[in-house]
C-alpha cells in the first residue's frame, strides 16, 4: 500500500462548511469550522484566555461560537 499523499491537489475554503482538501491520492479530507476551532494549535488560542462562563439557565437557546 502507497503512503499517504502529503500533496492536495485542491483546497476550498468555505465560511459555512468548512476546509475540504483533494489529495494527490484521491483521498479527501473535510474539517468542520467547530472542529478546527476546537483544535488550533496557534499561540493566540492556546495563551490561556478564560473560559466562557457556563449558562446560568439549563436551556440556552444558542452555542456559543
Amino acid at each position: 500500500m502507497p503512503p499517504p499523499s502529503t500533496n492536495p491537489k485542491k483546497v476550498d475554503i468555505s465560511l459555512s462548511r468548512g476546509v475540504e482538501i483533494a489529495w494527490d491520492d484521491g483521498h479527501a479530507s473535510q474539517y468542520a469550522l467547530d472542529y478546527l476551532r476546537r483544535h488550533c494549535p496557534c499561540a493566540v488560542c492556546r495563551a490561556g484566555t478564560p473560559a466562557a462562563p457556563e449558562p446560568s439557565s439549563p436551556f440556552p437557546l444558542y452555542k456559543p461560537a
